[in-house]
């Protein structure tokens, strides 16, 4: 489903330069789920990044369904994201002034049902609040819900991802 060819990101600060991944070749198959662990300063988070297309790398390719997207104009990149890629990072970047429903269904681009949605809530005991604003709310139930609803998650911070929210992720992927 997705692959990373001979992927090479580097950073330069006046004359130095850092490269952060250098020659990252990847497979990641559909419902896999996968762990991206490391030191602080590993490139985790550029590996992310990149695979979710908000940085551009030097080199290489990065491959969805057969597709290099890497490569797309910037309308293209940002329908990608859009469409494909959930990014959950570590300071959640809900929006506070809009509703559960409304923050659970923005990464998908609203093309995941309402029932669908309504569903998930109710598993994670929040259907109930599904029109409380985000600040109202505990921030990670929301989270949990986005996880579960997305074609690719990429997820910064993965040491913080509880047991109740793997084991939600592990059993959506069984649907």
């Amino acid at each position: 489903m997705l692959r990373l060819r001979n992927v090479v990101k580097s950073y330069t600060n006046g004359r130095n330069k850092t490269v952060v991944l250098n020659d990252v070749n990847l497979d990641f198959k559909k419902n896999e789920l996968v762990f991206i662990l490391g030191t602080s300063g590993s490139g985790k988070s550029t590996l992310l990044n990149s695979i979710a297309l908000n940085i551009d790398i030097d080199k290489g390719d990065i491959i969805y369904k057969d597709k290099v997207v890497n490569k797309l104009k910037r309308n293209n990149k940002d329908s990608y994201r859009n469409q494909v890629i959930g990014m959950i990072y570590q300071d959640y970047n809900l929006i506070d002034y809009m509703n559960v429903i409304d923050n659970v269904m923005l990464p998908s681009n609203r093309k995941i049902s309402k029932n669908k949605v309504d569903n998930l809530l109710k598993e994670l005991n929040i259907y109930d609040k599904k029109h409380v604003l985000v600040k109202m709310v505990l921030l990670v139930k929301i989270k949990e819900a986005i996880l579960v609803l997305l074609d690719l998650l990429v997820m910064d911070l993965l040491s913080k991802v509880n047991l109740l929210q793997l084991n939600l992720l592990l059993n959506s992927l069984k649907r």
